[in-house]
């Protein structure tokens, strides 16, 4: 699913700049259908969060909420009425809203639904006098476990750990600034880790607004005026795949023999749908292919070779392996993360990336390297971006 989700947090003492908005907002909004006093206060207590939220966006007039809208993702936010208090803003004219979409043969194609405040909603936030301090801080919540299974159980021990890490983070990160060369910068840098399901799937961490930007924007981040460059581990998830099979992959797995022609960044899709998707007939679509690969059946050699080359891995393909690949590649990044704070160096992660200071660079490299190599006994490769 692309985009980062916007985790919403229950505000139990909200400030009174914060409730004058919401008087406004309740004024703007008119007649309410009548709800039982549960299902009202339920509502209210929505509203308020999302408010929180969205008063961020107005204030620092950049970005947008990112939300998913699914019975179980509400149920999962312990805010079934969230979609009830999107309807009633749109309606009002104070959001505008991009309807998302889930795609159940391919979930990386899935879009989450993005909201903006309208001026109408930006006014009332700067009359209601609500500042950023007023409704930024560090989240209580860090760790979200979202659409559970029952059978998930409690927090296991490592990952409360890891979620001390996670709070350790956000009230250091605060020290430095990473900023556009204008001094443009938000205030969205706290990092929120989400599971789905269970506390094996997934577990990225969410909630910067670097994670979001377009590649080429990221790359003109300075971190307190200082130039920045971006660390990746090249080709991770198939090199975590061939470690799981006691193995080392010593060649580029996203470039396949006899199909030269066909770039890199296709390969990488290609092998990206194998491992996310339900099955290995992947449909053909032309934007995404061409002008590499010309028909579906062309696609379909191409899938066919991609498997016999990487033939120690294809029984993970089509077995949602993506969970446990981003549950590897989170615990991967917190370790870097942990590492580099203990240096005192400033990082910003994007996923199993990271955002550093230039003159860090080689310092930060060989943290990755040594970080990578006690869990998987090989040496990684790591790219500049």
């Amino acid at each position: 699913m692309t985009g980062g989700t916007t985790v919403l947090r229950p505000w139990a003492e909200p400030c009174a700049p914060l409730m004058v908005l919401y008087a406004r907002v309740g004024e703007a909004i008119g007649h309410q259908p009548r709800r039982k006093a549960k299902d009202e206060a339920a509502f209210q207590r929505t509203l308020l969060s999302f408010l929180a939220a969205i008063a961020i966006i107005a204030l620092e007039r950049s970005g947008e909420l990112r939300l998913p809208f699914s019975n179980a993702a509400l149920s999962a936010m312990g805010m079934r009425p969230l979609k009830d208090v999107r309807d009633q803003l749109e309606k009002a004219g104070l959001i505008e809203v991009r309807l998302g979409f889930y795609d159940i043969d391919h979930p990386e194609r899935s879009k989450l639904t993005a909201i903006t405040p309208t001026p109408k909603l930006v006014q009332l936030v700067q009359e209601s006098g609500l500042s950023l301090g007023d409704v930024v801080r560090p989240p209580a919540v860090t760790t979200v476990l979202t659409e559970p299974f029952t059978s998930a159980g409690e927090m296991p021990p490592k990952v409360r750990e890891q979620d001390r890490l996670i709070k350790r983070y956000n009230e250091g990160i605060g020290g430095f600034t990473l900023h556009q060369p204008n001094g443009w910068t938000s205030s969205r840098i706290h990092l929120v880790r989400l599971f789905k399901h269970d506390w094996i799937t997934g577990g990225r961490l969410y909630g910067g607004f670097w994670i979001d930007m377009p590649r080429v924007e990221r790359a003109t981040l300075l971190i307190d005026g200082e130039e920045t460059c971006e660390l990746d581990y090249k080709s991770l998830h198939p090199h975590i795949l061939y470690a799981w099979s006691i193995r080392k992959l010593d060649f580029d797995p996203y470039v396949i023999p006899g199909f030269e022609h066909v770039s890199r960044e296709v390969g990488k899709k290609v092998f990206n749908r194998l491992i996310n998707g339900k099955t290995t007939a992947l449909k053909f679509i032309k934007k995404d292919y061409q002008p590499y690969l010309q028909s579906g059946k062309e696609l379909d050699a191409f899938v066919a070779a991609m498997m016999d080359r990487l033939s120690p891995i294809t029984h993970r393909f089509a077995s949602q392996a993506w969970g446990q690949l981003q549950k590897e590649d989170s615990e991967l990044a917190l370790k870097v993360i942990e590492r580099c704070m203990k240096e005192g160096i400033p990082v910003y992660p994007i996923h199993d990336g990271f955002r550093v200071r230039l003159r860090d660079k080689d310092q930060v490299e060989g943290i990755m390297k040594e970080v990578y190599k006690a869990i998987y006994g090989t040496n990684p490769s790591v790219c500049m971006k």
